[in-house]
């Protein structure tokens, strides 16, 4: 089965689409989005109307939860809030009881990845329900239910961090992923909101290491931490919209990139009176 990922699309329609073209093309059959659906881009409606057709897991981003009031404007920049509070201004009523409704944390089993072993829950515990932080955990119908009596979710997501989801800390070095590592007890954790794509292995006892190949192995005991990049904002230089495939027939993750239209989406950046900037960084990946 392929599980196609993706973060932080923030409105840009063309990058959504684009993305979620690829990766079908590579066989993804079902989704999960990591947040930040809106925010800085001028299709805000299209792109919550695209992901709820998804029926897919998806959290809840600073910027979801900023047009929605569920979070203060007070740590984002003049630009963002800007983006913000038009982005308030454009959604449809569907639209904002989704974003409004959206979960910090979700959990899920997906059937192939059960190599990160937790402990058996105590007696009278109901490891169906058991979750992360109050989280919920999604069980696939596909999968028998078995093996659930000696683990917990196998894919924990989350915007931000799994250590504390609703501060909207940023991670981007290996010593921040290894230290929030630390917080989940095994499987793969998916986050974005640095917009900058990377992955991170852990084996049992041993210390974090990045992986840099665009195709990692899923390997038997490992914990990992992988931030999805961005969709719609990327920042590591690479303008091309990210987006991953977890394979989990070939134990794999796969990281791919692909250009879009970003005229179109600059012009109507433009167009909506957003500020330049939000069009500009988008030819440089930054």
């Amino acid at each position: 089965m392929k599980t196609g990922i993706f973060s932080d699309v923030h409105g840009n329609l063309e990058a959504l689409e684009a993305v979620l073209g690829l990766l079908r093309e590579e066989g993804a059959t079902r989704f999960v989005c990591c947040g930040d659906i809106v925010g800085y881009g001028p299709d805000p409606n299209r792109c919550v109307e695209i992901v709820r057709g998804l029926h897919c897991t998806c959290v809840a981003g600073n910027h979801d939860f900023g047009a929605v009031g569920k979070t203060s404007l007070a740590n984002f920049n003049s630009s963002a809030a800007r983006a913000v509070r038009w982005t308030t201004e454009q959604l449809t009523e569907c639209n904002r009881l989704y974003l409004e409704n959206l979960a910090l944390v979700e959990e899920e089993i997906i059937p192939g990845i059960q190599e990160s072993r937790i402990p058996a829950p105590e007696r009278g515990e109901d490891s169906r329900t058991r979750g992360f932080q109050g989280s919920s955990v999604r069980t696939l119908e596909s999968l028998d239910p078995g093996p659930l009596d000696s683990f917990s979710s196998n894919l924990l997501v989350v915007h931000s961090s799994p250590s504390e989801p609703d501060a909207w800390e940023y991670i981007f070095t290996l010593g921040e992923a290894e230290s929030e590592m630390a917080h989940y007890p095994g499987g793969i954790c998916v986050v974005g909101h640095s917009h900058y794509p990377f992955a991170v292995e852990q084996m049992p006892c041993g210390p974090a290491r990045l992986l840099k190949q665009e195709t990692a192995e899923i390997r038997d005991g490992a914990k990992y931490f992988i931030n999805a990049g961005s969709v719609g904002q990327p920042r590591d230089g690479n303008p091309r919209a990210c987006g991953i495939v977890l394979d989990t027939d070939r134990g794999t993750i796969t990281f791919h990139r692909i250009a879009y239209d970003v005229s179109a989406v600059q012009r109507k950046i433009r167009a909506a009176g957003l500020p330049a900037f939000l069009a500009d960084r988008l030819d440089i990946g930054r």
